[in-house]
């Protein structure tokens, strides 16, 4: 039985609205008239929102509450279908993040690994009679003539090749301004949990499903009711969409759906669970700050952890009818 993987054009980059598709075109036309009356309105989703049944959709919103910028835990996605050529029935994935998988965790770390660390003086480890590792510690005697064995030097979870030179000129910056230990560290912990992805299907969605944990439970986030069995999904994009540049304010993508009540699902991966953790509160932080500073997710939010990987996913029926409208 044979697999396919089709990806479509529609490229969510805003929040996302599942509906029941019956009324799609009176929808539409609302949204029309909402943009020619106002088309840089910041309140667009809420007044979207008012015309809409209670009850009757979903909103999963990938914007900042307070100036409808994209969190910079998701930022870009796409949609994708999974079928069998004998069987209609089918799943719509939609990734809700631009993921990563040029490098991924690891099931364990291996002897060469915790070797390679010991090398370069950064871990001291105690081991029992029969040579197996008890503990592992960060080495706080670690001799800074050593920087140059370091491979990589992290800041601020980002990670990048320095030359000799920018690796000490580095360390005196961090170990001035932060502590080298908070950079050995994100090395330590780095090599010990992530290794590069060789593999030729690297950008595959069936791959960066693999790495989430989709089969160890099923996360229902939603059940929309969808009496026409066709399901309507919105895209409306974030505050900073380039109306003259030619982005839409929103997109719509329709689907055929097997049943009258649809279950919408989530999967995802450690890495995600633990971006947005930390940037809800960097931005719960933020709006308790007596200046009432407004978190603002490319100033003050950090760079993701890799893969990074977020699905929604729900049952469809392969047909001609499932189009971007």
């Amino acid at each position: 039985m044979l697999n396919n993987w089709p990806a479509y054009s529609f490229s969510p980059d805003g929040d996302l609205i599942f509906i029941d598709g019956e009324d799609h075109k009176n929808i539409i036309n609302h949204m029309y008239d909402l943009v020619i009356a106002n088309p840089d309105d910041e309140r667009f989703l809420q007044k979207v929102e008012s015309f809409l049944p209670k009850n009757s959709y979903y909103l999963f919103q990938r914007t900042n509450s307070n100036n409808w910028a994209i969190m910079r835990s998701y930022t870009s996605g796409y949609l994708c279908t999974n079928y069998s050529d004998s069987n209609k029935k089918a799943k719509c994935y939609i990734s809700t993040t631009s993921h990563d998988l040029s490098e991924i965790r690891k099931d364990s770390y291996t002897a060469e690994d915790i070797n390679e660390l010991e090398e370069l003086d950064l871990i001291k480890v105690t081991r029992d009679k029969k040579n197996q590792v008890k503990s592992i510690e960060t080495n706080l005697d670690f001799n800074e003539k050593n920087i140059d064995k370091v491979p990589f030097v992290f800041m601020d979870n980002v990670s990048k090749p320095l030359s000799l030179e920018e690796r000490k000129d580095h360390y005196s910056l961090v170990k001035e301004k932060y502590s080298i230990i908070k950079d050995i560290e994100s090395y330590i912990k780095y090599a010990l949990t992530v290794k590069p992805n060789s593999e030729r299907k690297k950008d595959s969605t069936e791959f960066a499903l693999q790495q989430t944990n989709i089969k160890q439970k099923k996360i229902e986030i939603a059940n929309i009711p969808t009496p026409s069995n066709k399901i309507m999904i919105i895209n409306i994009a974030p505050r900073d969409y380039d109306a003259e540049g030619g982005l839409p304010k929103f997109k719509c993508y329709l689907l055929d759906v097997p049943n009258n009540n649809t279950a919408l699902y989530e999967c995802y991966d450690e890495s995600f669970k633990s971006n947005i953790a930390e940037e809800k509160i960097l931005e719960k932080q933020k709006e308790k700050e007596k200046d009432g500073g407004w978190y603002s997710p490319w100033v003050h939010g950090t760079y993701p952890k890799k893969p990074n990987i977020h699905f929604i996913y729900f049952d469809y029926i392969k047909t001609d009818n499932n189009i971007e409208l």
